[in-house]
């Protein structure tokens, strides 16, 4: 039986993963956690995305092989699940890079916001840093729902 990883108190994920798989970063503590990589045939079974979505996913960027060239990771399998359900919605990968370039410039003005408490001499300056990211990152999402709801509420009325 796989060995399991040290684990915060509060993670399940933690304390179940086993450790001959990947890392991942655990929502609840911010400890890393483990899980197995897929390979490309095991993605598509999985999240029903077809292979020219994942294609053009990581052709803009919003899909990562891992360095191997051969398998993906947790993150890449809970993107392709979602481009997979938009895409029953007459969504595409094209249609969505605008995603992409909009979360990498949020997650830059997160990190420019916080990075000043990550250079603190303070032990714990790390995970102060990591955790006021997080908060951020949370209240950004809930701005966006409120403003893409009710532009879309606007128009709907």
């Amino acid at each position: 039986m796989p060995r399991a990883v040290a684990s915060h108190p509060k993670c399940e994920a933690c304390s179940t993963a086993p450790i001959e798989s990947r890392t991942r970063r655990c929502g609840s503590c911010s400890k890393r956690a483990k899980t197995e990589d897929q390979a490309r045939e095991e993605l598509i079974a999985n999240t029903s995305i077809t292979d020219q979505d994942l294609k053009e996913s990581e052709d803009y960027g919003l899909i990562k092989v891992l360095a191997d060239k051969r398998h993906y990771d947790d993150i890449a399998v809970k993107t392709a699940r979602v481009i997979a359900a938009l895409s029953g919605f007459g969504l595409e990968p094209r249609h969505l890079k605008f995603l992409k370039s909009g979360s990498d410039r949020e997650s830059s003005l997160i990190k420019q916001v916080a990075s000043p408490m990550s250079r603190s001499k303070r032990p714990d300056a790390g995970e102060q840093a990591l955790e006021m990211m997080r908060e951020i990152s949370n209240l950004t999402n809930q701005l966006h729902f409120i403003l893409v709801s009710s532009t879309l509420d606007e128009e709907i009325l």
